[in-house]
């Protein structure tokens, strides 16, 4: 906040036209880091929801060890872990092209 206050008052100081460039282009930057703040902040909530899937099937598979072993279900085991995993990556690279953008302007 300091930053970029002090960069409009030395603006200002140092020319009054760079100064109305700095406040024309100020709303695009602020737009900027509010997208990166919110593609940041629900990160973790995106991770979560995206290998909680993973982690079940997981979690099935190695708890019900004896009868996936005895119905020779393991191929099956696999595909769905496979699935589960792609789907969280997915959804783990989905925002990325969003928060490149956002970083870059």
């Amino acid at each position: 906040m300091t930053t970029g206050v002090g960069g409009i008052a030395y603006a200002f100081y140092a020319d009054w036209k760079v100064a109305l460039v700095i406040l024309g282009i100020l709303p695009l930057v602020s737009m900027a880091a509010i997208g990166v703040l919110k593609i940041n902040q629900t990160k973790g909530a995106r991770e979560a929801r995206a290998y909680s899937k993973a982690g079940s099937v997981a979690y099935s598979t190695i708890s019900a060890i004896k009868t996936v072993l005895s119905l020779n279900a393991i191929p099956e085991m696999i595909r769905q872990y496979q699935d589960a995993t792609l789907e969280a990556f997915n959804i783990a690279v989905g925002p990325l092209w969003a928060q490149g953008f956002a970083n870059g302007t």
